[in-house]
């Protein structure tokens, strides 16, 4: 899919490649790695100026509900792009296997791999890493979510950011099969339900509420709420004319923000839902405004070279912040020294070296494998679900080919 501006006239089409998103993602990340690297590290004490600081930089945590959002926008695309596909599952899972597994996996062993090696018993911090771990099989079949929950921590740090992707993993088991079976508008009207029970689900729900799948579903679906809704070319129609409307939205989900880092539990259970709508207006004002400031700040060049390189920074950054601090100071991750600085920074840098060199040498390889089976329209370009799902218009070969042009 991309967004343009063609003849003052701003045009939506499904399967272009959106550059602002590589931003968006470069965003998610650093608001990630800050979380880690600064806020969990931080030790002010009475120093007034650390602890505002950390104070300011506290909800760099919704990093990943940043991601979340991006990711039921776009996975939520690439089904409805391609439900006329005959092949329509299997090439949808053999790319999120290609696009996930190879890192998650060789993160796993090597975890395995520095336990086996008794580095948790060297004295030198290194029992941050490696120490309270969930069971080896969870993490292999993307269930260490659940086992978190219920140990009520994310374990041991070296592997402690996976739970995401487990949360992704069976958002992907589970959507592509509703999105092949309803009609779009019953598609909406489910997704817009689970907008608002994951609020009720995490009343009471402990840890459960932070690493459970149904949980978070409602950041994952604000992200597929507007993939449906700029496919709509009359609503992407009317968002457009009002996005002055999405501007002030934005701003007031960002005033609420603002008040989140104050006060964790300002809106309580709907904490989470308001960080799904905050950044899916985020994420809406470049496919609105794609010339607007915004937009052209997500397109800067170093900003998308690092969401080029999300991947393999969110999987490797928390382990080599811990191998070098260990290594080179002899004990856990800390900020409280330059010298503590200086090891962190170096951390970043060579995180974004092993993501650089991952990405060159196994992730673009292994995607451009995926990318060789194409998905296929069925005979006559008809949809695939016809007679059982109405409503989804031309199936995968005319719908690929068509363009929304939405006057401003």
């Amino acid at each position: 899919m991309g967004v343009h501006v063609e003849k003052d006239e701003v045009v939506f089409t499904p399967g272009k490649h959106i550059p602002a998103l590589d931003g968006i993602r470069g965003i998610a990340i650093l608001l990630v790695v800050v979380f880690h690297y600064i806020c969990c590290m931080l030790e002010p004490g009475s120093d007034s100026f650390l602890l505002y600081i950390r104070g300011m930089l506290g909800l760099t945590w919704s990093g990943v509900d940043l991601f979340f959002v991006l990711s039921g926008f776009l996975i939520t695309g690439i089904l409805v792009d391609n439900i006329g596909a005959e092949n329509y599952y299997k090439v949808f899972y053999l790319r999120r296997v290609c696009r996930i597994f190879p890192l998650y996996y060789l993160v796993i062993i090597l975890f395995a791999l520095g336990r086996r090696m008794g580095l948790a018993e060297t004295g030198a911090g290194f029992g941050w890493l490696f120490d309270g771990a969930m069971p080896l099989w969870s993490y292999a079949l993307f269930l260490q979510n659940i086992s978190m929950a219920e140990a009520g921590s994310f374990g041991a740090n070296f592997l402690g950011m996976l739970w995401s992707l487990s949360v992704e993993e069976q958002f992907y088991l589970l959507f592509p099969f509703l999105v092949s079976r309803v009609s779009r508008r019953t598609l909406a009207g489910v997704v817009c339900l689970f907008i608002f029970i994951p609020p009720i689900l995490r009343e009471g729900a402990g840890f459960g509420a932070v690493s459970l799948m149904p949980c978070r579903a409602d950041t994952l679906m604000v992200g597929a709420l507007i993939a449906l809704g700029v496919r709509s070319g009359s609503l992407f129609e009317l968002l457009v004319r009002n996005r002055t409307s999405v501007y002030t939205a934005f701003a007031g989900l960002l005033g609420g923000a603002a008040l989140l880092t104050r006060n964790g539990g300002a809106f309580g259970c709907f904490n989470y839902t308001w960080l799904a709508f905050l950044y899916g207006t985020f994420l809406l004002i470049p496919l609105l405004h794609p010339e607007g400031l915004p937009g052209r700040l997500l397109r800067t060049g170093w900003l998308r070279k690092i969401g080029g390189l999300a991947y393999g920074i969110y999987i490797f950054h928390m382990p080599v912040l811990g191998l070098m601090h260990g290594f080179i100071l002899g004990k856990t991750p800390l900020l409280r020294t330059g010298t503590d600085a200086l090891v962190t920074g170096a951390a970043f840098g060579v995180t974004l070296a092993v993501a650089l060199l991952s990405h060159e040498l196994v992730e673009k390889r292994v995607l451009a494998m995926g990318r060789r089976i194409p998905y296929i329209a069925r005979e006559g370009g008809g949809d695939a679900t016809a007679g059982r799902v109405p409503g989804w218009g031309t199936g995968a070969a005319g719908y690929l080919r068509s363009k929304k042009r939405i006057s401003e």
